[in-house]
């Protein structure tokens, strides 16, 4: 005898059902994203001299983000698929004068793969990334580039969006430009996610002292010192407000 194994038709129920399955783990990862998100922003903020280096860790987070994105959005599973590839293959590397061609072929195919899936939310990661692995290569002028493309496509709501800044802030001033340095750093201030505002309190202080505005210096310091009186920051800032003071 022949048994005929019928496929099985999903009826309203058991699709409402699955798709409520699909949100509750597609928000987990979410939550996980954003969690670990804010655990690395704390450690870039009382690691200062590590900070550029600190970014690699908080890239990382697209790989839970992409996760959520193929939840989120079917037709971004290929884009997610080829980012988790690149971030697994680049987490395998150190950053050794023996991997420099490896590390740069991994900032190429990342920057490639930005262009090939220019409306997916990948594309600020595989940018954001990619700008990391410039700057620290030493390449300050790609990494501009490289970060401002990842900004451009995030939204200030974005957990990510005030650290992309803080990483274009970094490869602006690396690249020469102290002004617009500044600038990016005076957009993470003003962000009102909060986060890593002591940082780029600071920082801003410091380029202003730098280009010569000394009333932002007073301005800058007056508030680190005011809202994060604990910060990693204090003694610096206290120094470099004492300076424009005299």
């Amino acid at each position: 005898m022949v048994i005929i194994h019928k496929k099985h038709k999903e009826s309203p129920e058991e699709k409402e059902a699955r798709l409520h399955q699909e949100q509750e783990k597609a928000m987990g990862i979410q939550d996980q994203y954003q969690a670990r998100g804010f655990e690395l922003v704390s450690w870039v903020q009382h690691h200062k001299g590590l900070v550029v280096i600190g970014i690699v860790g908080i890239l990382l987070l697209g790989a839970a983000y992409s996760g959520y994105i193929y939840y989120q959005n079917q037709t971004s599973q290929a884009a997610s698929g080829a980012y988790l590839s690149a971030v697994k293959e680049i987490e395998t590397l150190e950053n050794s004068p023996e991997n420099k061609e490896k590390l740069k072929s991994a900032q190429a195919y990342l920057t490639e793969l930005a262009k090939s899936y220019a409306s997916s939310g990948v594309s600020a990661l595989a940018n954001l990334y990619a700008g990391h692995l410039a700057l620290s290569d030493g390449d300050a002028a790609q990494a501009v580039a490289l970060y401002q493309s990842a900004v451009a496509k995030m939204g200030k709501a974005d957990e990510l969006y005030p650290l992309a800044l803080i990483g274009l802030g970094y490869a602006q001033d690396k690249n020469g430009d102290a002004n617009a340095a500044l600038a990016s750093f005076e957009a993470v201030v003003e962000n009102k996610s909060g986060i890593g505002v002591d940082l780029a309190l600071w920082e801003a202080a410091r380029l202003a002292k730098q280009v010569g505005q000394e009333e932002k210096v007073r301005k800058y310091t007056a508030r680190l010192l005011e809202e994060y009186p604990a910060s990693a920051y204090e003694k610096n800032a206290k120094k470099l407000k004492s300076e424009v003071q005299k």
